[in-house]
């Protein structure tokens, strides 16, 4: 009897984390926002609460940035993502 070899098609470098399937980019990317989305806020809170972690400056206020971050950075990437 003779044997029959399979060769293996796959290529010698390993396949890329993101680009395997389209939705793993969106839901790194929304964890990334929800992980900078929720140190702003810690920070805020800490500012307005501890007397000697005085709040930092911003332009905007903290309440409606975070409300913004969260509906339309952090969310969005979500929904795409799953």
């Amino acid at each position: 009897m003779s044997t029959i070899t399979v060769r293996d098609i796959r290529p010698n470098r390993p396949q890329p984390i993101f680009s395997a399937t389209p939705h793993r980019l969106f839901c790194f990317v929304g964890a990334v926002q929800l992980v900078a989305t929720l140190l702003f806020w810690f920070r805020t809170l800490m500012g307005w609460y501890i007397a000697s972690a005085p709040a930092a400056p911003f332009a905007v206020a903290g309440t409606a940035a975070h409300i913004f971050l969260m509906l339309y950075g952090l969310f969005t990437f979500f929904v795409f993502g799953f």
